[in-house]
């Protein structure tokens, strides 16, 4: 009977068991079916989705390699430096439409994207270092030792981003074009071109040094070197280290090394040409016996020992000529100076005489005073000693020229000054005995001394403005003179 019956009527029967029955088979067969199938459907969203999204990106990473992939073949069928030439003009095309699908693939932003930047990445540095050698010739190889810099690290990036594709898209790494043929095929045609120029190159920069007249053309000739020798070093790394052509560029690499030290030499640093020439010597001693580098160093040896030789006298005679006017400038200031400051002190000692008479002859004019003869003739005659104490010590100092007329004038001054001293003395003579008159004021001799005291006084000021001005004149000149300049030699 069911439960619900039995509870109905108040039954005391004990209530059946419920059994709980496992699924059948065919259910759990059913189930099983149904997981799988949504889990492949789910499986196949995901992977669906992810197609979607990598498509394109696929796409553009093949063009890609469509474009790098002509670009390394153009380098690595080249044959001489025209074609290489060719081949980077192919590589400045490249460059441009690497980078447009680079940026493409990096806009993507899947997990696939980012996986691939890096070997774009790489392949853009190495179309970049390729376009370098667009229009390449000879005379222009300067530039192959950036290039094989540049491109040897691209190439050695584009690996190791290969790899890492390898672990994320086994498929897309298959794809990557490897550029290496590039650069081995460079390192031959563009290496040997490079070795052959070196070569030329060296006897061409011997044969400046040779005729060089200047340090300053040897630094030229130094900095050339310089240049050169970036493409020889990349051109060596190319070539098997024990073939002849390595041997041959290595020899010539030594000389341009030599040469490139040269860029010390110049003036101040003359006496390191024994160092710089035992190098260059020893660079030349690695040079094939048979080669025409050896008579050209050791032209250029002998050139260079002349220059330096000339260079060392010129300055050597400079430096003399340079001292001995250093000190005769010294020697002209400081004698201006003791001479203007005995001057000075004289002419200083004679302003005070002048003003000391001065006052003496108010007094012997004044009303109210009383001067002796005695007085008058030890006043006049002290004046005048004292005048010519003066004037015989200027006449004594060692005048400088530019200042002798000036100072001419003021002894001139000086000597009329005693000249009316005397006078004055006369009047007073003349006046103690009445000679001619006597009132002292009436005297010949006394108004002589009037007279000429008045002119004496205007000619002193003048004499000494000049001679102020003709003193500052000749400091001028002493402290502006040119000194000869340093030769360059």
């Amino acid at each position: 009977m069911p439960i619900w019956e039995s509870v109905a009527v108040g039954v005391d029967e004990p209530a059946p068991v419920r059994r709980t029955s496992k699924p059948s088979r065919r259910w759990m067969t059913v189930g099983a079916a149904a997981t799988a199938v949504l889990l492949v459907a789910i499986l196949a969203g995901t992977f669906g989705f992810r197609y979607l999204q990598d498509r394109p990106v696929h796409e553009a990473f093949g063009a890609a390699q469509q474009v790098f992939a002509p670009m390394v073949e153009s380098f690595a069928e080249a044959n001489d430096l025209e074609q290489v030439g060719f081949a980077g003009q192919r590589a400045e095309d490249a460059v441009g439409r690497l980078s447009t699908r680079r940026t493409a693939i990096a806009d993507a932003d899947t997990e696939l994207a980012r996986s691939l930047v890096p070997v774009l990445d790489a392949q853009v540095a190495a179309a970049w270092a390729g376009a370098q050698l667009a229009g390449v010739e000879g005379s222009e190889l300067g530039v192959w030792g950036e290039a094989h810099a540049s491109l040897s690290t691209a190439l050695e990036d584009l690996a190791a981003a290969t790899k890492d594709l390898q672990l994320q898209d086994a498929e897309s790494a298959q794809m990557v074009v490897d550029g290496q043929a590039m650069l081995s095929n460079l390192d031959t045609v563009v290496g040997t071109a490079v070795a052959k120029q070196i070569e030329a190159s060296m006897q061409s920069l011997l044969g400046e040094l040779t005729v060089a007249k200047k340090t300053a053309d040897v630094r030229a000739t130094a900095e050339a070197a310089t240049r050169e020798l970036q493409a020889g070093e990349a051109a060596l790394k190319g070539m098997a280290p024990d073939s002849p052509q390595a041997e041959h560029l290595e020899s010539s690499l030594a000389v341009n090394h030599a040469i490139a030290g040269l860029d010390l030499l110049d003036g101040e640093t003359l006496g390191e040409w024994p160092s710089l020439r035992r190098s260059l010597t020893a660079a030349m001693g690695s040079v094939p016996s048979d080669s025409p580098l050896v008579a050209d160093g050791r032209e250029a040896v002998g050139g260079l020992n002349k220059l330096v030789a000339r260079a060392d006298t010129r300055l050597s005679d400079w430096q003399a000529a340079y001292d001995g006017a250093v000190q005769e400038k010294a020697a002209d200031s400081t004698a201006l100076a003791e001479y203007a400051a005995a001057m000075e002190a004289a002419m200083r000692r004679y302003s005070t005489l002048r003003t000391d008479l001065s006052e003496w002859i108010d007094r012997v004019e004044s009303p109210n005073a009383y001067v002796t003869y005695d007085e008058a003739y030890s006043v006049l005659s002290q004046a005048r000693w004292d005048r010519q104490v003066i004037r015989d010590e200027m006449n004594g100092l060692a005048v400088p020229a530019d200042v002798q007329a000036a100072h001419g004038e003021l002894v001139s001054v000086v000597d009329d000054a005693i000249a009316a001293m005397q006078a004055a003395y006369d009047g007073a003579t003349d006046s103690d005995y009445c000679m001619t008159s006597c009132y002292y004021k009436e005297t010949p001799g006394w108004t002589r001394f009037s007279s000429e005291s008045g002119r004496i006084t205007e000619a002193y000021r003048a004499a000494d403005q000049s001679w102020q001005a003709a003193v500052a004149a000749a400091k001028s000149s002493v402290e502006s003179r040119t000194l000869t300049r340093k030769p360059q030699v």
